[in-house]
């Protein structure tokens, strides 16, 4: 069985101003729930350490739909 790699393997730069480097093997997670609940959402940020991004709106505009104003 071929080792675990990562996309850019290992890969770093090391500028005059940034330094951007591979984050290692890291996962990924899909969490479902109703983002609008305070406690769902108190409830993961609890869990994981981290702040849910905001909701996404999505408005057609225009006629059929063609504009999408998406914030």
């Amino acid at each position: 069985m071929s080792e675990p790699i990562t996309a850019t393997r290992g890969a770093r730069f090391n500028g005059p101003d940034v330094s951007v480097s591979d984050a290692g093997l890291v996962g990924m997670i899909a969490i479902r729930g109703d983002f609008a609940d305070p406690e769902f959402v108190d409830a993961v940020q609890c869990v994981t350490g981290a702040t849910l991004p905001g909701r996404r709106r999505v408005s057609p505009a225009g006629q059929g739909g063609q504009r999408l104003d998406v914030a």
